[in-house]
């Protein structure tokens, strides 16, 4: 028997039609589509800290897209085809991020590319940078005001200015006198970061001598 159709104004045509048991019928329905959402937008920021053997790159979401947070990271290599991934961080819109690549060769240029996975993954450009020259470059520290002086105890603080290339064990030497005597513990640092130990047992009303160091 052929199949009638029957059509409304405010639904799809129904179809009827004789199956091998009976009527059957048939309602034809659309399927709305699935909205697309946009993919995060990131940018590759200039790499600071560049030492002989390792530097670290910088970037900024500046779009999460439908999907937020989003993994962030980088790819790095001796060419624009990489061959490398750092780890990746939870960022959402607006927000920066930055990683430490380790283990470079001196002298070297490398290539880097920030990337952001949401709904879909996004590249930024390319960019490079140039590993120095691995010669002896010396530590330099300055030795910051002391702060939160009291009767037995005060903070005594340091300024790393330049790390030679490599993260520096900073610290202070401390006493009565310039021959000290005394050595805070210790902390890892790289250039431009501050440093601080307090230092407690102090004698009442008594002059004491410091100094930072980096090495």
């Amino acid at each position: 028997m052929p199949t009638v159709a029957i059509t409304d104004t405010e639904i799809n045509p129904t179809y009827f039609g004789e199956g091998g048991g009976g009527w059957n019928v048939f309602a034809e329905t659309e399927l709305s589509p699935v909205p697309s959402l946009p993919a995060p937008e990131v940018t590759t920021d200039p790499a600071l800290w560049i030492g002989p053997l390792s530097a670290t790159p910088h970037g900024t979401l500046d779009s999460g897209g439908g999907i937020q947070p989003c993994d962030c990271g980088f790819e790095w290599g001796l060419t624009a085809a990489y061959g490398e991934t750092t780890p990746t961080q939870k960022k959402e819109t607006g927000e920066s991020f930055s990683q430490a690549i380790t283990g470079l060769l001196p002298n070297t240029t490398y290539h880097f590319r920030a990337f952001a996975t949401g709904f879909g993954t996004s590249y930024g450009a390319d960019r490079i940078f140039v590993t120095a020259i691995n010669s002896a470059i010396l530590a330099t520290v300055t030795t910051d005001p002391a702060t939160g002086r009291g009767a037995i105890a005060a903070t005594v603080n340091g300024t790393l200015n330049q790390d030679g290339g490599e993260a520096c064990v900073c610290g202070f030497e401390w006493g009565l006198s310039t021959e000290y005597g005394t050595v805070t513990p210790i902390e890892s640092k790289t250039t431009g970061e501050t440093f601080s130990q307090v230092i407690g047992g102090l004698v009442p009303g008594t002059t004491y001598h410091f100094r930072a160091f980096a090495t």
